[in-house]
């Protein structure tokens, strides 16, 4: 099956980092490869699946589950043609409703409901850092054309534990 190949190519690629994945009825994150979140059994239910650090990123993607996998990976040596800028952005997280579920088992609310696994040492001002990369339009102008995860990080400082 396509998902378990991915895997495997993600094995080989990234070492360490981290993993997300979307799936119609849940939100998995985890640390790279998987220690606390699994997909076994639910590759029926996979929407998006990021398997990423600071020099890489794996995706593996379809808009709905009916639809065929398209992959997209992102190397260090791909970025260095690129133009591209970083943006941290805080995690959505409801640290009062958390903090039992984070000390017993890592889990996390997020402000609007639901919870999801948090693969960091700490739940408070986590943010994911986002890299945007560039593309000049027919007139010149500069536009977004691509995305990836990058790394998490504490108060603008590189998570040392990845």
């Amino acid at each position: 099956m396509f998902i378990e190949e991915y895997m495997e190519e993600a094995r080989e690629t990234v070492t360490a980092g981290y993993v997300v994945a979307a799936l119609t009825d849940e939100y998995l994150f985890d640390t790279w490869p998987m220690k606390s979140c699994s997909l076994e059994g639910k590759a029926h239910k996979v929407l998006e699946i990021r398997i990423f650090n600071q020099t890489c990123e794996l995706k593996l993607f379809r808009t709905d589950v009916f639809r065929s996998f398209s992959c997209r990976r992102i190397t260090a040596e791909e970025e260095s043609r690129m133009d591209y800028f970083d943006q941290e952005q805080y995690l959505d997280i409801d640290t009062k409703q958390s903090r039992q579920g984070f000390e017993a088992t890592g889990t996390v609310r997020a402000t609007g409901g639901g919870s999801y696994h948090l693969p960091f040492p700490t739940m408070t001002d986590v943010k994911i850092r986002i890299r945007y990369y560039l593309a000049k339009g027919d007139t010149g102008q500069a536009r977004i054309r691509d995305w990836r995860l990058v790394d998490l990080v504490k108060g603008g400082e590189k998570n040392a534990s990845v």
